[in-house]
């Protein structure tokens, strides 16, 4: 009420030329309805009852109930109607079509919005321009001729941009191939289901037919569709719209496919590789215990000897003692035994990643297409871990790698000792193998921190990206071809 019924100087000046109170009231809440709804009211006094009591208080009207006089005279309630339009720079409907029509339209071709939003749009644009509205119908069919038309051109314009191969390559995803029970639609829209060195290359080899069929850009709306329709469906469509919706949802699978493939990654090598290197590296040392408990059980003998022997012996007395007890090799066997059982923390991270090497295989199997399959970007945190991580096939089932091939850089840790200090070093020689598991150890670490990600959005996407707002979209991108960034494949 405040913002709407609120009354300012004008307005009770404008109010107050009429002779009756009941007059009076009837022109102020018919100016508030119109601020409020954008249009007058058939009945102007059927309004809740405190908007009534608000004015009339404005007013300085004790009696509120005299407004059930207004309109006696029918005419007078289209006279200030009238004269609201007129002082008050109201127009009509008729006159704003196209601007309006402009509006909606660029609004539909731009965002993502459902008739519903659409409508409430339209409708706000006219009470901040101060157009009356029309019937609800009217307002209705504009929205939905509006939106239809630039479907119609949406689905055309992307029907144009597929060139025939293109479109026989998507019509070719809602046949069901021979022998199959599903179409290829759908089984590029399934995602993977275990988690395995086999089902990342199956993923992989999906992604990669994805790609094959999709072109640049997403269209969010069209994809929506495409991705939860049966082929049935699709296939009954018009084949303008079925090309444009085709080619939306080649576009949002491939971005998802991707997703997926970095999800299966990051689970395989946190749960498969490296807690399942963890766990081989403590149940090794755990089957060490009883050796290092005799270890541990002689030298504890030698030292008891030890410190009960007088201070002013000669160290041939003192081992004269001593191997009456424990002889002078186990002893020096126990020795050994604790040097290489009971380690530092950087031991054991070692004793891990010397279990790492051994799931080298698990990696190389799907290593080459991981790297080539997804568009992969770093920042420049990533650069070098990820541009390692694309050397890597290069350096499969070669029986020498030299230390000038690698980037000894990103050897940190106990990883320097494992790929630098092998027996071929003096020779210049690395263990590939361990190189690749600490390259895949980097990448893993980097795509969680987003310095390595996968182009475009999506749940591994650059945290950095900036989604344009409509305007920017509007500024940036005049032409359809710009704006989604497709080129025929």
């Amino acid at each position: 009420m405040e913002r709407f019924f609120w009354l300012n100087d004008t307005d009770r000046s404008r109010a107050g030329q009429r002779r009756r109170d009941a007059t009076a009231l009837g022109f102020a809440v018919q100016l508030g309805t119109v601020r409020f709804l954008g249009t007058f009211l058939a009945d102007p006094v059927d309004v809740p009852w405190p908007v009534v009591i608000f004015v009339a208080e404005q007013l300085g009207i004790g009696d509120a109930s005299c407004v059930k006089d207004y309109g006696s005279r029918p005419m007078t309630v289209y006279e200030h109607q009238w004269e609201i339009r007129r002082e008050y720079g109201y127009s009509d409907f008729a006159e704003h079509v196209e601007e309006l029509r402009s509006f909606v339209g660029a609004r539909a071709w731009l965002s993502n919005e459902g008739p519903r939003a659409l409508f409430d749009r339209a409708t706000a644009w006219c009470v901040e321009h101060k157009v009356l509205l029309p019937g609800v119908t009217t307002l209705a069919r504009l929205v939905s001729e509006v939106r239809a038309a630039a479907s119609e051109r949406l689905w055309s314009t992307l029907y144009g941009l597929a060139g025939d191969g293109l479109r026989r390559r998507l019509d070719a995803l809602l046949v069901v191939p021979a022998g199959e029970r599903v179409s290829e639609l759908e089984r590029l829209r399934a995602g993977p289901a275990r988690l395995s060195a086999a089902e990342m290359t199956r993923s992989l080899e999906r992604l990669s037919a994805v790609r094959e069929r999709a072109p640049g850009g997403r269209l969010a709306a069209l994809a929506r569709y495409g991705m939860a329709a049966h082929a049935p469906a699709l296939r009954q469509m018009t084949v303008t719209r079925r090309t444009a919706t085709l080619l939306a949802t080649m576009a949002q699978l491939e971005t998802q496919a991707a997703d997926e493939v970095l999800d299966l990654f990051d689970m395989l090598y946190a749960t498969k590789i490296d807690a399942r290197a963890e766990r081989s590296s403590a149940k090794e040392r755990l089957a060490n215990l009883p050796r290092l408990s005799r270890a541990a059980t002689r030298l504890a003998a030698a030292m008891r000897v030890f410190l009960g022997l007088p201070a002013d012996l000669g160290a041939a007395e003192v081992w004269a003692a001593i191997e009456e007890v424990v002889g002078r090799e186990q002893l020096a066997s126990a020795v050994g035994v604790v040097e290489e059982l009971v380690a530092g923390d950087e031991d054991d991270e070692g004793a891990k990643r010397a279990e790492l090497i051994k799931r080298f295989a698990t990696v190389r199997s799907f290593w080459a297409a991981l790297v080539e399959v997804v568009p992969l970007g770093s920042a420049d945190a990533g650069s070098a871990t990820l541009a390692a991580a694309r050397s890597l096939p290069g350096l499969f089932g070669r029986k020498k790698v030299t230390v000038a091939e690698i980037n000894e850089a990103l050897l940190a840790g106990s990883w320097r000792r494992l790929v630098l200090q092998s027996a071929d070093i003096e020779e210049g020689l690395v263990d590939w193998r361990a190189y690749t598991l600490a390259v895949a150890e980097g990448l893993h670490q980097a795509l969680r921190r987003r310095d390595v990600f996968v182009l475009g959005t999506g749940r591994w996407g650059d945290p950095r990206a900036k989604l344009l707002d409509e305007q920017e979209w509007a500024a940036a991108a005049p032409t359809v071809l710009e704006a989604l960034q497709l080129a025929p494949r």
